[in-house]
């Protein structure tokens, strides 16, 4: 056995073998009105391993979680046409999206009762701007594996 070797197998095959229980590629609808921030949410979402659709708006928001196999959303909460509360409280009430996870987003400062009225309404994160990447894939990864149908028993 050579060093670096457990069993027979390579230390980096056990630790690839160990990551199968990530979410391999889930694709995340990541929704912002400000083109730069949603370049900034699109890139960290790919960097850490995600497929990434983008839109501009709630109306968007709401045409591709319905038309479209996602598995999560990011959503701006300050959005032109819809506001992203509302979006999510839409999304509650869609047979095909009711039990889609929602990570709310916001880039002004957070207020206690805006982040409880997201709670509230249906989200199942609120998140201020900057976002950090590695605390965004981890909320998303755990919302994508507890709506699995065999982790809800």
């Amino acid at each position: 056995m050579l060093p670096g070797e457990k069993n027979g197998l390579q230390t980096k095959c056990l630790i690839i073998l160990e990551r199968d229980t990530w979410p391999e590629m889930s694709k995340i609808l990541n929704i912002d009105d400000v083109p730069a921030q949603r370049y900034a949410t699109s890139r960290l979402l790919r960097e850490a391993g995600f497929e990434v659709v983008e839109g501009e708006d709630g109306s968007t928001a709401l045409e591709i979680a319905s038309k479209r196999k996602i598995d999560a959303v990011v959503l701006d909460v300050d959005l032109p046409d819809i506001d992203g509360f509302e979006v999510v409280s839409r999304l509650r009430k869609n047979e095909k999206t009711r039990f889609l996870p929602v990570v709310l987003v916001s880039a002004v400062f957070t207020k206690e009762d805006e982040v409880r009225q997201g709670l509230r309404g249906g989200a199942d994160a609120y998140m201020s701007l900057p976002l950090q990447g590695p605390q965004l894939a981890r909320v998303l990864n755990d919302l994508i594996n507890r709506a699995k149908p065999d982790h809800n028993g």
